[in-house]
């Protein structure tokens, strides 16, 4: 039942209400015949408007129930979002003072650890833009709190990569460009007729150089026609 429903049904209890006889002794033959003078209305039937009344009930209770389960999904899902987002927000706090207090020549462990971290935290990412709440959809706020989850992780990953580039990291452009055995590694191959043989299909696990040199290799599939054709 829907709020026009609703209100419709609390216009027809109140015009019963506004009805009623103030005399309560009424002849017989008078209170057996429905009110149809010509300056009055149509009373409805008492009958009528408590079985809508009690219908009206019982859908303000399922809803409610429906309510209350649809915020414990959300907060279960948000609750589960939040420890993950700080969970990376810490990692990339402690990595990023690792970082800092490295030297040029001995940190290019960290650097691995922090791509790691990169690579979590653009899947996290990943995860919360992606989400699908279900039932949830109607909950507008739910889907606000998810979007601002998401921008925040978003962030993260934008700070985290000024961190690399200060430190010489960018990350290595691979697909569609020729299979390159010295920063790349095949793990996978497809056939791809509309593609020139040896070219990157897809990224697996990006790759990053420093200062020009291979600090990570990326893993790639790469297109294979077969010999035949």
């Amino acid at each position: 039942m829907d709020a026009s429903e609703r209100e419709a049904l609390v216009s027809r209890f109140r015009a019963y209400l506004e009805q009623v006889p103030a005399e309560p002794e009424a002849a017989p033959e008078a209170a057996s015949e429905p009110a149809t003078d010509a300056g009055q209305g149509e009373v409805p039937d008492l009958f009528t408007l408590l079985a809508e009344l009690a219908a009206l009930k019982n859908d303000v209770r399922l809803e409610s129930r429906q309510f209350k389960s649809a915020l414990d999904q959300l907060s279960a899902a948000c609750e589960t979002l939040r420890e993950q987002n700080q969970e990376l927000q810490e990692g990339l706090q402690r990595e990023r003072r690792r970082a800092e207090a490295a030297s040029e020549g001995a940190d290019q462990g960290v650097l691995q650890e922090l791509l790691d971290l990169r690579d979590r935290m653009a899947a996290g990412h990943s995860q919360a833009a992606g989400y699908r709440l279900g039932l949830l959809a109607r909950l507008g706020r739910g889907r606000r709190y998810l979007a601002r989850m998401a921008e925040g992780m978003e962030m993260n990953l934008r700070h985290l990569d000024e961190i690399l580039a200060r430190r010489g990291v960018q990350a290595q452009e691979t697909v569609y460009r020729p299979f390159d055995p010295q920063t790349m590694h095949a793990v996978e191959t497809t056939e791809e007729p509309s593609m020139p043989d040896g070219t990157v299909v897809q990224e697996v696990r990006r790759g990053f150089l420093r200062n020009g040199r291979v600090l990570r290799t990326a893993e790639v599939i790469v297109n294979k026609k077969d010999s035949k054709t």
